[in-house]
């Protein structure tokens, strides 16, 4: 735009500038707007203020011979569409510089002119309040409402712009208040969460009710827990049920104690919280329904992540609740919550389902606390489903929207989920440097840290290095102890630790987890950590040598894992029953179990996994080796193209065509049952 504004200026004047002179024109992109602008007619650089001025501007509301020059000089645009036409500035910056040359009488005039024929009741509103000239509650309580519409149409940044407006415009007291926590509603749903936290303390600062307050703070801890983590937040909870208790109000400090309950890590801290503030809401004759459906929510996720089970009756009775009496952001809603428990209890699909459903309705209110919530949960059931491309760009869109709406406990999970993201799709190596980056920020949060250990241990397992996975999963098995999380499903890296442990020649600790989580799947019905557990027995009973016993005991986790929609964990099941086979001397059922496991990391694809499966197909040593069968051509190419050489770099060296590469390759597919490069590369690797 610079050089085009460079171009228009000079088009006009004729001057040739030496190279290094000074241009006879205004050196800045700002000045040369200006002196554009400058130069129109009055009638013209008002229309032009106009289009920022307004939300909306309609060529039937504008002075015709103005709207024509303005058109003639390339300043304004008209947008048909569907409905009525519409002015709009040819670029914002040409709007916004006649705008601010206006004097504030002009723009008072302009407002006052444009209240005049508004028909949106808020836009009228918000005129109203730039043409004024002292403040009007009249005008604040018609900007209070302008301010809920935009956030239930969905537009927060509208609302931002009107709650300002509001408080500018009204008086001291209660009204005062509320539209403080209206701004600080509509900052956070526009992702200004840094703002948010800002006018929500001034909002408890200025309350002198203990219970008012209390409330307050309550709403404050929620909004710190996305900027400044969860122990700040925890210690404004506290203070909130301590005020609200002397205060006198035992729903207030129910909410303080829900909110307490679902932001701390310490489960046997959670639980009993959430259960107090359920058995006081139930004790009240008539229980606020939007705390009541809170308690109940947090209650039956505090009880699920305990280890004893999905209450989904409880859940429901939230859900009905609070579609009867909607308040809440969509991320604070129990559907919200039971979508994502849902998932860790195996049930992906009907997960799947409703968090794609609220992620549409997130992304219609344009809260992006919300899709940022959906996204995070969305990223695991695309991984564990085997869907790791979707799985990575739900994660990279995460990152992107926890970043742009300063979320920091959002911005940890995405960091988080990407690290796991592209493991699965084969960047071990910038996967390990994400998650390290995570573990070793002082800002991270015990689960964020707890998180990253277990993924590095899942990548350096993806890489085949058994002796790293289980000293970072050490770590994640010390702190998951001390988060007392009785769930299996809540952190899925057992499988992991006990190949590790398994693959390090540690059987007596293999056996203490194997135990521990069979004790967990018991207890909460999860049938995932049950099939894990059986695996971990047969892992032990085939490296102590028992390997009928292990070949047996891999049946009934894959008779689960086919019933189930954890495609990922099913093909490592069928690799690790191919590796049991193997060790057994059951040579076609090894070779069986391994290319089905193959032949699903190829799909998903999962390259660093079909590397390792393609390995074993070696090792089975049921197909030709890589030299049988092949001429002296088909070995060379093989060769070549095994070493990582692209089709035309085989060519350069071997002295022939790409197309003549091409058909080596294909006769040396054929020949050697190998259907991709990566499994090609393995069986040369074994035979050399």
């Amino acid at each position: 735009m610079y050089a085009l504004e460079l171009g228009r200026a000079l088009q006009g004047r004729r001057v040739a500038p030496a190279p290094g002179a000074p241009l006879p024109v205004p050196t800045t992109l700002t000045g040369l707007i200006g002196a554009r602008v400058a130069a129109q007619p009055a009638r013209v650089a008002f229309l032009l203020a106009q289009t920022v001025a307004t939300w909306r501007l309609a060529v039937a509301d504008v002075d015709g011979p103005a709207l024509d020059d303005a058109l003639n000089a390339e300043l304004v645009l008209v947008d048909a569409g569907d409905g009525p036409a519409t002015v709009r500035a040819a670029h914002p910056l040409l709007g916004a510089t006649a705008y601010e040359r206006l004097g504030p009488k002009d723009k008072r005039e302009m407002h006052a002119r444009l209240a005049a024929i508004a028909r949106d009741p808020a836009e009228r509103a918000r005129h109203m309040a730039l043409a004024a000239t002292e403040p009007s509650e009249d005008i604040a309580r018609a900007l209070d409402e302008g301010a809920a519409a935009a956030v239930a149409a969905g537009v927060p940044a509208m609302a931002v712009e009107l709650a300002r407006l509001g408080l500018e415009h009204g008086s001291d007291g209660p009204a005062r208040l509320g539209r403080l926590d209206r701004l600080a509603d509509a900052q956070l749903r526009a992702g200004d969460s840094a703002g948010a936290m800002v006018t929500q303390e001034l909002a408890v600062a200025a309350t002198p009710e203990l219970v008012d307050r209390a409330r307050r703070r309550v709403r404050l801890a929620e909004i710190a827990t996305e900027v400044t983590g969860r122990e700040g937040a925890i210690a404004q909870v506290r203070t909130a049920a301590r005020e609200a208790g002397e205060g006198g109000s035992l729903t207030v400090v129910a909410e303080a104690l829900l909110t307490w309950a679902a932001i701390d890590d310490d489960i046997s801290r959670a639980a009993p919280l959430s259960g107090q503030a359920l058995e006081i809401m139930e004790s009240l004759s008539q229980p606020d329904p939007r705390v009541l459906a809170g308690a109940l929510n947090q209650a039956a996720a505090a009880k699920f992540r305990a280890g004893h089970g999905l209450d989904h009756q409880m859940f429901r009775r939230a859900i009905e609740i609070e579609r009867a009496h909607p308040y809440r952001r969509l991320s604070d809603r129990a559907d919200a919550a039971y979508a994502a428990l849902l998932k860790y209890a195996d049930e992906l699909e009907p997960a799947k389902t409703m968090l794609e459903e609220l992620l549409s309705e997130a992304r219609a209110a344009a809260d992006l606390s919300s899709v940022a919530y959906s996204l995070d949960h969305l990223v695991d059931v695309a991984l564990w489903q085997g869907q790791t491309e979707l799985g990575r760009a739900y994660a990279e869109e995460h990152l992107e929207i926890a970043a742009h709406g300063g979320l920091a406990f959002q911005g940890a999970q995405a960091r988080c989920n990407l690290g796991f993201a592209l493991a699965f799709n084969g960047e071990l190596e910038r996967a390990r440097d994400v998650l390290i980056e995570l573990r070793d920020d002082p800002a991270s949060s015990p689960w964020h840290r707890h998180r990253a250990e277990g993924g590095l241990g899942f990548v350096a397992l993806s890489g085949g290095d058994a002796v790293t996975a289980a000293v970072h999963l050490d770590n994640w098995w010390a702190m998951l102890g001390a988060m007392h999380l009785g769930e299996p499903g809540y952190s899925r890296s057992h499988l992991d630790y006990l190949c590790a442990l398994v693959g390090t020649g540690r059987g007596d600790d293999a056996g203490v987890v194997v135990e521990t989580l069979s004790a967990q799947a018991e207890r909460s019905g999860r049938g995932s950590a049950k099939a894990v557990a059986e695996i971990g027995r047969a892992l032990l009973a085939a490296d102590q040598g028992r390997l009928a016993e292990a070949a047996t005991a891999m049946e009934r986790p894959l008779r689960w894992y086919a019933s189930s929609s954890l495609y990922f964990d099913h093909a490592r099941a069928l690799l690790l029953a191919g590796q049991v086979h193997r060790r057994a001397k059951a040579k076609a059922a090894a070779h069986a179990f391994i290319q089905q496991a193959a032949d699903a990391f190829s799909s998903f694809p999962a390259p660093a996994w079909q590397i390792r499966a393609t390995a074993e197909l070696v090792r089975v040593n049921v197909r030709p080796s890589a030299s049988k069968g092949l001429t002296e051509t088909e070995h060379r190419v093989a060769v070549l193209a095994a070493s990582g050489l692209r089709n035309r770099d085989v060519a350069a060296q071997a002295f022939m065509s790409v197309k003549t590469v091409e058909a080596n390759l294909g006769r040396v597919y054929r020949k050697l049952g190998v259907r991709s490069r990566a499994e090609l590369a393995a069986l040369m690797a074994a035979r050399d």
